[in-house]
């Protein structure tokens, strides 16, 4: 089980799209939410298993803020109280069991476990084309 100081933890969401510049930018999107909010409104992008999720919010725990990336807009998250901050070992632990929490909710157990890391491999040179 989570602990509940990273459950009920409030964050900041703010979203910046980014066909806007910043000087026609005027007010970004802000939004207050727990930290178990913020993880189920990301996971489906990020996946509940990746690297990339387990990452970005564990920086988000361990520094006090994280921004990434879509494809139209910048996701910047920040803790609302810095005094919350917590070691890696607590960060990952929590993170970690939320994600768990999350899996168990909302899919079934017969389902496979997501992909975490696809590598691609260039081929090999030919022998003919040295």
């Amino acid at each position: 089980m989570s602990s509940p100081l990273a459950r009920n933890l409030l964050v900041e969401q703010t979203i910046i799209p980014l066909e806007q510049s910043a000087m026609t930018l005027e007010h970004p999107k802000t939004v207050q939410m727990s930290l178990e909010q913020a993880i189920r409104e990301n996971v489906d992008r990020l996946g509940h298993t990746g690297s990339h999720t387990l990452g970005i919010f564990v920086q988000l725990l361990t520094t006090g803020k994280v921004k990434f990336t879509f494809r139209n807009h910048v996701k910047r998250l920040e803790i609302l109280d810095k005094k919350k901050v917590m070691s890696r070992a607590d960060a990952l632990f929590s993170v970690e069991s939320l994600l768990s929490e999350l899996r168990e909710k909302d899919s079934p157990s017969d389902l496979p476990e997501f992909t975490q890391n696809i590598i691609i491999q260039a081929p090999k040179a030919s022998q003919n084309y040295l």
